[in-house]
């Protein structure tokens, strides 16, 4: 039998969704590091306050945290940040299991889409963000400074 993956939602504090940030902002960020500098920093809104988080939640297999996801309020949207799963288990539906809870997030509030951001060099994100029904739109604030940006919908 398949080990079982179960999505809950926690609260942003959570010492799992923090772990799992941290570990993302680890394997990420050294990809993009050549393009950070303190002549051209991350625009402000790039940063999560955790203010502006509506949404946070963990996949757990078999109990392990696994993966994390997390929708915010930017402006009038509703935005996914913070999308992450672990190495060990890409590929075994995770990540579309965490994506499908953000979604039904948006929809209980009655969003008429869900946008995110990510960066050119995630072709993996990009790929998946395609087969789970986004399409592609204009580099919106705050990442129109970073032009490297992806960025994507789903209407609802």
């Amino acid at each position: 039998m398949a080990p079982t993956t179960v999505v809950k939602q926690v609260p942003y504090e959570d010492t799992d969704a923090q772990r799992l940030r941290n570990q993302m902002v680890e394997e990420i960020g050294p990809r993009y590091a050549d393009r950070e500098s303190k002549t051209q920093p991350l625009p402000e809104g790039f940063y999560v306050k955790p203010q502006s988080v509506e949404f946070v939640a963990l996949a757990l297999l078999e109990g392990e945290p696994v993966g994390h996801i997390l929708v915010r309020r930017l402006d009038n949207e509703l935005e996914i940040k913070n999308f992450f799963v672990t190495p060990e288990v890409r590929g075994k539906n995770v990540a579309s299991q965490l994506i499908h809870a953000a979604e039904a997030f948006a929809i209980q509030k009655q969003a008429r889409r869900i946008i995110l951001q990510t960066g050119d060099r995630q072709p993996e994100a990009v790929k998946f963000y395609f087969k789970q029904g986004y399409s592609r739109i204009a580099i919106y604030p705050p990442y129109t400074t970073m032009l490297y940006s992806n960025c994507f919908e789903k209407a609802f």
